[in-house]
């Protein structure tokens, strides 16, 4: 494709997306637009940049589509950057409808939310706008901006504007050294730390460092002061005496000895039995 075509499809795109009421712009290396309708692509490659009004999307590729171009999809050292939120992503593929302002983030998730000073990985992400909601799935972990905080499941909803972070399936939370296990586990931030941790009653389990490390002790590490160890006599009681040896008779038997056998002399040989006269 010459130049002079590429730019006026270039031109003509911007044109439809402006007057679709969104104050987009987009640009790459190469682009391959098609008009026609019911049949509408874009695929733009090389250094794609997607513009919108408060959010830009960086990849190798962006394609758009539909009526009006509503749908991307783009991938490829693929960067989301919200400046009105402060948010940072990053992923392997993703796809974003413009109209429900609806992303999915698919394959080496990592998302920073700077405002509130959590950061996110995982598998999977989706994020609703209007909502302001995110849902992470598939092995799922979470850091804070404390060093003493971080938590992982396989499933998580943040609700950014409550700062409220829920999280299932095998959630295990550290905070403050303290471990929180349970069915579902619910976190509150504020001012980029952690508020509160509530998990589901009757289903939950804390770990107390105190714990923690008494679980980590090894065998035969020194008792703490004041303690006997195992099956020792309470100080101050008299030390238990010990049995005698077991003695041997000459006729090859072993019998304890005790102090009325030890003081009884050995017996001699047993004398022949008496004849009987008639």
């Amino acid at each position: 494709m010459s130049r002079c075509p590429r730019l006026l499809g270039s031109l003509l795109l911007l044109v439809a997306l402006r007057a679709w009421g969104s104050q987009i712009d987009i640009q790459g290396d190469l682009n391959d637009t098609v008009f026609a309708k019911g049949k509408e692509h874009s695929v733009w490659t090389g250094n794609a940049v997607l513009k919108s009004e408060d959010t830009t999307i960086y990849a190798d590729r962006i394609d758009l589509w539909g009526k009006d171009f509503v749908y991307a999809e783009a991938e490829g050292n693929l960067r989301v950057v919200n400046r009105e939120k402060e948010i940072y992503l990053s992923c392997d593929r993703l796809s974003y409808d413009r109209q429900t302002r609806f992303l999915t983030a698919l394959g080496n998730v990592y998302m920073e939310d700077r405002k509130n000073g959590v950061v996110v990985k995982a598998d999977s992400l989706q994020y609703d706008d209007e909502r302001d909601e995110t849902i992470v799935q598939i092995r799922v972990r979470i850091f804070g901006d404390e060093e003493d905080f971080q938590a992982r499941a396989e499933f998580a909803r943040y609700r950014r504007a409550e700062e409220l972070l829920v999280l299932s399936g095998t959630p295990y939370v550290l905070w403050k050294e303290d471990e929180y296990r349970a069915v579902q586990i619910s976190i509150t931030l504020e001012d980029k730390k952690v508020k509160s941790v509530r998990m589901v009653e009757g289903s939950g389990k804390i770990t107390t460092k105190e714990e923690t490390a008494s679980e980590k002790a090894p065998a035969g590490s020194p008792q703490p002061s004041g303690t006997a160890p195992s099956g020792a006599a309470p100080a101050g009681a008299a030390p238990e005496a010990t049995p005698p040896a077991a003695t041997a008779t000459p006729g090859g038997a072993v019998t304890p000895a005790s102090p009325a056998v030890r003081n009884r002399p050995a017996p001699g040989p047993t004398p022949p039995p008496k004849e009987i006269q008639p």
